[in-house]
């Protein structure tokens, strides 16, 4: 409150412009209990899921691509929100649950394409978030900004882990840098859970 009376925030856009980070947790959601079904024998049910988290995954690539290309200044400004910014880690999450979805039906090359787009993301978005969303940011105190998709770094991680240890008996060309690599990220995200 002023002195003027209170100020009430502006509301978000509606469209591409507003289009929050985090969305990719639908696929992540959905993939999962696609798997789920899948491992009880629920065929199905597990099929309708598989079709429904990759049409979710595809327009939202679309929509992100589209947001990036046409709206990116809001966009990075997410990446500067700590409220905000850990919602990207959705995309990685929500990229290895699609490949594990496709390990479950014997399509391991795309599902290791997968592993390799979502570990660069996972990568990059491991630095780029943590600097600018609280490392880099000027708001102090950070921490009444810190919510529940701080997690969501952690799961990312974990999930790079869960899809390269799917993949590993699959490829014995590459079964070593898989399991160094499940092991990594399965370490980085409990590192991660306890700093959240």
């Amino acid at each position: 409150t002023t002195e003027a009376g209170p100020q009430i925030a502006p509301s978000r856009a509606i469209g591409p412009t507003a289009l929050t980070p985090g969305y990719f947790a639908c696929v992540m959601a959905t993939g999962i209990v696609s798997i789920g079904a899948q491992l009880i024998g629920q065929q199905v049910l597990a099929s309708v899921l598989f079709w429904l988290a990759l049409v979710f995954y595809i327009v939202l690539l679309a929509l992100n691509v589209w947001r990036f290309i046409a709206f990116r200044r809001q966009m990075i400004a997410d990446l500067h929100d700590p409220a905000r910014a850990f919602g990207f880690f959705t995309f990685v999450a929500a990229t290895n649950v699609i490949g594990a979805m496709l390990v479950g039906i014997g399509l391991v090359t795309p599902a290791a394409v997968l592993l390799g787009i979502a570990t660069a993301a996972w990568l990059a978005l491991g630095y780029v978030v943590p600097w600018t969303a609280v490392l880099g940011n000027s708001r102090r105190p950070i921490l009444d900004s810190a919510n529940g998709t701080w997690f969501i770094g952690v799961v990312a991680s974990q999930s790079v882990a869960v899809l390269a240890a799917g993949l590993e008996p699959l490829f014995p060309q590459w079964r070593q840098g898989l399991a160094i690599l499940a092991v990594v990220t399965w370490s980085v995200g409990v590192v991660l859970y306890g700093a959240c």
